[in-house]
């Protein structure tokens, strides 16, 4: 009788890591595809809106552009980078979304820099955090923005699951280079008062920032 139990545990057990290796998360080929893409684009649901934009060109309705920021401390050596990707027409509720990355200084190393945006998963920054702490998230519509900078991020997520460094136009001068990243995140946003609004669902983001190499 006790051979007989064993055997039958010993199959059940049998049965059970061949469901588990075989199981699939039901997110899984949907990344696959993500990490194919190439195209500058945002996809997710914004505050209840199912946003899908991608940037070809400035002839269609979706723009991209990336740049710095500083001001925050008397240091201007101390900036932070973002890119944006928006619709320009504001045809859709939600027209803006922004993606701020923790202040570094400039003149850092390049290595240091880059090592900002590696993969991995990262933290939010918040205003109980330092500066060089975390990215912040921002979306705007059309008579609104919203940010994650106000609020709690319990239970939300931000992974860079891909970076590529981009060749630089002209290699013999000392211009600065190009990360393109592939972003998932899921987040709370909340208006300048601190009052909550809505969520990002299931965002997917490609985008491109700008790092000097060492100086």
């Amino acid at each position: 009788m006790k051979k007989r139990t064993l055997v039958i545990f010993g199959l059940v057990s049998v049965i059970s890591l061949s469901c588990k290796k075989e199981s699939v998360s039901p997110n899984n080929d949907e990344i696959e595809q993500f990490l194919n893409q190439t195209e500058i684009q945002f996809n997710g649901t914004v505050l209840g809106n199912g946003i899908s934009w991608v940037f070809e060109n400035w002839n269609t309705k979706i723009g991209f552009n990336y740049g710095s920021a500083w001001g925050f401390v008397a240091d201007t050596t101390i900036q932070n980078r973002s890119c944006q990707i928006f619709d320009t027409e504001e045809i859709e509720n939600i027209c803006l979304l922004k993606i701020i990355s923790p202040a570094f200084c400039i003149d850092s190393s390049y290595i240091f820099k880059k090592s900002i945006f590696e993969i991995g998963k990262k933290q939010f920054n918040s205003s109980t955090s330092s500066i060089y702490e975390g990215f912040v998230i921002e979306a705007s519509s059309k008579i609104e923005s919203y940010s994650t900078y106000f609020g709690n991020q319990e239970n939300s997520s931000f992974e860079i699951i891909k970076t590529q460094e981009l060749t630089p136009s002209d290699p013999e001068q000392n211009n600065s280079k190009k990360l393109k990243l592939w972003i998932v995140f899921s987040c709370n946003l909340y208006t300048d008062s601190g009052q909550k609004t809505g969520e990002i669902k299931d965002g997917k983001f490609i985008g491109v920032i700008e790092v000097e190499p060492d100086l």
